[in-house]
């Protein structure tokens, strides 16, 4: 698409090429911590994430990031989860970018990620925002809400199953059922 942002890649400090896109030329510096769960080279081919660009860069300058092993990005995604190596890959994302204390807005998987990231990095964030996420998501002795470490297996067995039979397109997104680019694997095509 002509209006899509042109795709930039930084180097984390272990030399692994992350994939970044800029949108906006607002005042705020804003940072949407990946998900993993659509690439960014492939949002512009939706609608509904260029409106959500087109608003969001009325009044910032927003970064949207491919998580590690994800998108465009290099690297093992498992790599991607909170800790040491995910706060040094949005370390290089700001310190490219110039941000000193940008918003950080994660949804999904990525908030345990911002949440230890602002944690551990307070001067870096000015705010942090999360959508539909949690602290952490299997249950511990101090953390009662997650997934029984018992039923991990199952429940990720159970998601890959309702993915792979575009099943999760009726819980994501139901008004893309018939929308054959919301198919499973759909990223996986070169056509």
């Amino acid at each position: 698409m002509p209006d899509a942002p042109e795709t930039h890649y930084t180097r984390s400090a272990d030399g692994t090429n992350l994939a970044y896109q800029v949108s906006g030329k607002g005042p705020l510096e804003l940072v949407l911590m990946p998900t993993g769960g659509f690439p960014i080279d492939l949002r512009s081919e939706e609608t509904g994430f260029v409106r959500l660009r087109k608003r969001l860069g009325s009044f910032s300058r927003t970064v949207w990031v491919d998580a590690r092993g994800g998108g465009a990005s290099e690297g093992d995604p498992r790599d991607s989860l909170a800790g040491e190596i995910s706060d040094a890959d949005f370390t290089a994302v700001l310190d490219t970018m110039g941000f000193e204390r940008p918003v950080l807005m994660a949804e999904q998987f990525a908030g345990g990620r911002a949440i230890h990231f602002s944690a551990t990095h307070p001067e870096r964030v000015s705010a942090l925002i999360l959508v539909n996420s949690f602290a952490h998501y299997v249950r511990k002795d101090d953390y009662p809400w997650g997934v029984p470490p018992d039923n991990i297996d199952r429940f990720a067995a159970a998601v890959s199953e309702r993915w792979a039979t575009g099943a999760a397109v009726e819980v994501i997104a139901p008004s893309r059922v018939a929308d054959e680019r919301f198919e499973p694997g759909m990223h996986d095509r070169h056509d």
